[in-house]
């Protein structure tokens, strides 16, 4: 299997819909995928595994406090629902 080819937003979203849990945490964590793939689409990153890296991770740390200006606390439990 080439997972870069394979959409991670879509594994992902399938993952938090297979899991177990509350409603109310997979509502939150389909809410940061979200905003994860706008990031994608607005910096156009590809939407693959090989992708998804530290680089991007860092890219995105970036872009939400410059971009959406979100307070520290809220830019850290974006990062970790999405990770």
């Amino acid at each position: 299997i080439k997972t870069n080819n394979i959409s991670a937003i879509e594994t992902m979203r399938k993952i938090i819909n297979e899991r177990d849990g509350a409603a109310s945490s997979k509502l939150q964590y389909s809410r940061n995928m979200n905003k994860f793939e706008r990031f994608l689409k607005a910096k156009k990153i590809e939407d693959n595994f090989q992708n998804m890296n530290l680089k991007t991770f860092n890219s995105y740390q970036r872009y939400l406090i410059e971009e959406l200006k979100d307070t520290p606390k809220t830019i850290e439990n974006i990062i970790k629902g999405t990770l």
